[in-house]
């Protein structure tokens, strides 16, 4: 008789595709001016820094590291008359950040998203100042063209652009925590690290 054994079957791992944050993470390294701030905190949700029906749509992801931020502005031409280049954001801020470096989108044609970036350190002196308001201008030099074949002319003009007001708030400092069963982490910190009031 003859006996037959089942075959093991291992499964490979699956690969996991990769999170917005190791994405952003790999795009904000690939950039010289942002080599050396280590390993990337947190990315915010896109804000929105122009109404929806304007000539140029500013949006920013607030990219968190130990030390630094940087703002991502994705922006988008909505003029078919105009080439933008050398755009950037100038940001202003209202506490003790300084803004350190700009990298310009070098060209927003009509229609086609681009990206600046804004690096700003965070306050050494004073690390719970984690909250600030920036006042953004879009900056560019502008080159107008024929609407019908994007040809730009030979000459520019510099011109700005005021945006809304960016917020840096504690949230974009914070990071959520999945524990999946409350209770025993709650259970696993133990009694020391208890205190109980009462409050009238």
């Amino acid at each position: 008789m003859l006996e037959i054994a089942p075959v093991a079957t291992s499964k490979l791992p699956e690969k996991l595709a990769p999170s917005r944050q190791d994405i952003y993470q790999e795009q904000l390294a690939a950039i010289p001016e942002f080599q050396g701030l280590g390993p990337l905190f947190k990315s915010s949700e896109p804000v929105q820094l122009t109404e929806a029906e304007t000539e140029y749509v500013v949006r920013c992801i607030k990219h968190t590291f130990a030390n630094h931020m940087i703002f991502q502005f994705d922006c988008t031409n909505t003029l078919n008359d105009q080439l933008l280049q050398r755009v950037l954001v100038q940001m202003e801020p209202s506490e003790a950040y300084e803004v350190l470096h700009y990298v310009p989108a070098p060209s927003l044609p009509y229609s086609q998203p681009g990206s600046c970036y804004s690096l700003v350190r965070l306050p050494e002196d004073d690390p719970t100042a984690v909250s600030c308001t920036f006042s953004c201008t879009m900056k560019y030099l502008v080159r107008d063209c024929d609407p019908n074949t994007g040809e730009p002319d030979d000459d520019g003009y510099d011109d700005e652009y005021v945006l809304e007001d960016l917020e840096v708030t504690v949230a974009d400092h914070i990071q959520k925590v999945l524990k999946p069963n409350f209770g025993a982490a709650w259970e696993e910190i133990g009694d020391e690290f208890e205190k109980e009031e009462t409050f009238a």
